[in-house]
């Protein structure tokens, strides 16, 4: 006798593992919501039963009890003639909602029906399975047809991944990005926010006609992951076709988040590449569009972002669609470079404003501002480029720039026999917060032969409410050392007493939008009252900013305050005028008119 092949009687516990294992599921997946979904439509409750019991274990068991097919589908539905003349017509709908892919029937028929069942049905049934039913010959075809419904689902998902992802980077194709882009838009509108798209795109003519045509996707490959690496999830790149893609921004950027990301895809795209063993350097169009402003839905936004990117021109300077933000983009990278440029070559200047005693004007110290003359002598006003330098990272090498400076200039004062007073320098919490700060602050000092009391720090009360505690430690050290701590344009702010309380403050400056309703408006009466009131609670020193008529001030001095600041008596001074105030004292009469846009640092 023959040996017998194991593939032909399959023992019946194996069979059973195999319908788990072909459907990608074990047994102990029992009960799990993967299982595939096997819809039972047998009208003999005897068949029925059997058929449940052998594959309870296997699948998830689905019958319907009202008029209609399950509405999660099902991967295999197992029919008896009955089931079959009943639920045919939505059978063969829902056979033709999964096409192409493979959705199988399986019939259980009598010998009697075979040949008649068998010709009549054949463009709905895919198998049958003759009664009496035969254990195994039954699980052996379950097996089967779950195995090929398996195998199509996967080749549809591989099918639908392919058409909707780059085959080189993984990231998603236009279709697949316009759809992210629409859910974005809808999550945009909800919010009130605006969306960035960022199109860019690398000329490769001149690198395939060298290095062939498949060079395209190894410098795509380089720079996609060199992007990858730093970005984080938040950010949706795609790839449009050989040389052209898209980024969009995470929720809640800015425009200057756009014009950041925007710099950086150009120098990553730019870096100089060795690739297949030649130094190859890139160059990059870049474009920007913005929702709602240049386009109301997902393609005329994709399709602005294109138009800007198609006028940009390959010099490193991303393009807008809007030319008005076109034109702004460009004066701040102007101004940015042009900062980089006056750091190295000495063009700031810095500044002070005298701050006075309200009792007799005799100097109670001065205000370090910075200021920017270029070599043609022209001046950049501090309320244009300090906004810039903070959103290019360049504050804090201005901040220090200006504390150096302040430092040596009292350090020459004192050689030359001058009595000077405290000079304040505006910091930030970012300085604070940066490493080594606070030691390199007070060598500094030691440096220059000053005393702590010299120097005093501002802050605004804005920026003092987002602080961490570490932020003020830093704060308390430095004026545990004896350096004077003040909270700058007081009022302006919403900090509650309790959060003023534990500041390390010595001095509050009253804000000079309060100080511009003295002494004539009921309101800013009030409000300025209040605050002088604060102040002398907590035990801190006032300083009234922004004085510029007599009225208010005898209105702050009969009030108590202290100390003041503002054009009535002194304007900003450059170095040399203001030695001589330190020299011949201050007055009134000595005042001028100055324009009100030379905002201070910070």
């Amino acid at each position: 006798m023959p040996e017998q092949d194991d593939n032909l009687n399959p023992d019946p516990a194996r069979v059973r593992r195999d319908i788990a294992l072909r459907s990608g599921h074990d047994e102990a997946a029992a009960g799990d919501s993967t299982l595939p979904r096997i819809l039972l439509l047998i009208d003999k409750r005897g068949n029925r039963d059997q058929v449940a019991r052998q594959l309870r274990r296997h699948g998830e068991l689905l019958i319907p009890d009202s008029g209609a097919l399950p509405e999660q589908g099902f991967d295999l539905a197992i029919v008896d003639g009955a089931g079959l003349r009943r639920w045919h017509h939505e059978l063969t709908l829902a056979r033709q909602d999964e096409m192409p892919v493979f959705l199988p029937v399986m019939l259980i028929l009598s010998r009697a029906e075979l040949r008649h069942q068998a010709k009549k049905n054949r463009d709905t049934i895919d198998e049958f399975i003759i009664t009496p039913i035969d254990t195994e010959e039954f699980l052996e075809r379950t097996s089967m047809l779950l195995r090929a419904r398996r195998l199509a689902e996967q080749q549809r998902q591989d099918l639908v991944y392919t058409i909707n992802h780059d085959r080189t980077t993984g990231l998603p194709a236009r279709e697949l990005f316009l759809r992210h882009l629409e859910t974005a838009i809808q999550r945009a509108d909800t919010r009130l926010e605006k969306l960035y798209v960022v199109a860019g795109r690398i000329p490769m003519e001149r690198f395939t006609q060298g290095l062939g045509q498949s060079v395209t996707e190894d410098i795509i490959e380089a720079v996609v992951s060199d992007l990858q690496e730093g970005l984080g999830v938040n950010f949706v790149m795609s790839r449009f076709d050989r040389e052209q893609g898209a980024t969009l921004l995470p929720a809640g950027s800015s425009l200057n988040d756009a014009t950041r990301f925007s710099q950086r895809l150009i120098q990553t795209i730019q870096c100089p590449r060795l690739i297949r063993g030649e130094w190859i350097r890139p160059v990059a169009r870049v474009g920007i569009a913005i929702y709602p402003d240049d386009a109301k839905d997902a393609s005329g936004l994709l399709e602005a972002a294109s138009t800007a990117m198609n006028d940009a021109s390959p010099t490193g300077v991303p393009h807008f669609y809007s030319p008005a933000l076109q034109d702004r983009t460009l004066y701040f990278l102007r101004i940015e470079s042009e900062m980089h440029r006056a750091l190295e070559q000495q063009e700031f200047e810095l500044w002070f404003q005298p701050k006075f005693r309200l009792s007799d004007l005799t100097m109670a110290g001065a205000e370090a501002l910075i200021r920017w003359r270029k070599p043609s002598g022209e001046m950049v006003s501090p309320g244009v480029f300090i906004p810039i330098a903070e959103n290019a990272g360049l504050i804090q090498r201005i901040d220090n720039w200006v504390i150096e400076a302040a430092c040596a200039a009292m350090a020459r004062w004192r050689k030359s026999g001058l009595d000077c007073p405290r000079i304040a320098v505006n910091i930030t919490p970012q300085d604070l917060a940066a490493d080594g700060f606070v030691p390199w602050l007070t060598q500094l000092i030691s440096e220059y032969g000053l005393t702590p009391s010299c120097i005093g720090i501002e802050m605004t009360e804005t920026m003092l409410m987002d602080v961490d505690q570490n932020i003020q430690d830093s704060l308390k050290a430095l004026r545990d050392y004896g350096i004077r701590v003040s909270i700058d344009d007081f009022g302006t702010g919403y900090s509650s007493l309790s959060y003023l309380q534990q500041l390390p403050a010595d001095i509050l400056k009253i804000d000079k939008s309060f100080i511009d309703h003295v002494p004539n408006n009921g309101g800013g009466q009030l409000i300025t009252n209040a605050i002088i009131a604060l102040g002398e609670q907590f035990g801190l020193e006032l300083v009234a900013e922004g004085i510029e008529t007599r009225e208010q001030l005898e209105y702050l001095r009969k009030r108590g305050v202290q100390t003041g600041q503002g054009y009535l008596v002194s304007r900003p001074l450059p170095e040399p005028a203001f030695i001589e105030a330190m020299k011949n004292g201050l007055s009134i009469s000595q005042a001028s008119e100055a324009p009100h846009e030379m905002k201070k640092l910070g």
